[in-house]
Order: C-alpha cells, then structure tokens, then sequence
C-alpha cells in the first residue's frame, strides 16, 4: 500500500458537521490529530517540524486572486 495512504488509513472518516457547542472542540481534536499523522510523514520525507494545519494556515492567509472580483464585477455579478 502506498505509505501516504497506509498513514491516512487510520485517520477517521469524515463524519456529518454538527454545530453546537461541541463543534469547535471537535474540529480543534480532529486537526490536532490529522496534525500527528501528518508530521509523522513529513518527518519520514525528511521535513521534521512541518504539520498540515500550518501549511494551510499559510496557503489561506494570502490573497489568492485578489483582482478576480473586479472581473466578475465587469462582467455584471453583485458581490456585495
């Protein structure tokens, strides 16, 4: 089996989002552990220190094609 997916096997399945009180938590326990199982493989690939989350984190923080929105204005889309 490919060691990416054996990793991810164990992972749990993505289950039905409940909102809730408990949601925030459970997202947060979730990530922290895909976390684990990520930094495990990032570390086996020889980038020790590297978890998925940050990645993310980082990818989202920048604007990702900033001027699109101009073009669906011009071209008559309400966005506001």
């Amino acid at each position: 089996m490919n060691p990416t997916l054996k990793l991810l096997a164990g992972h749990r399945s993505v289950r039905k989002f409940e909102p809730g009180p408990l949601a925030e938590a459970t997202v947060r326990a979730d990530v922290a552990e895909f976390d684990g199982r990520m930094a495990e493989y990032y570390a086996r690939r020889g980038l020790a220190g590297r978890d998925w989350s940050g990645g993310v984190s980082r990818k989202l923080a920048k604007a990702n094609r900033a001027t699109l929105s101009e073009f669906y204005r011009s071209q008559g889309a309400e966005l506001d």
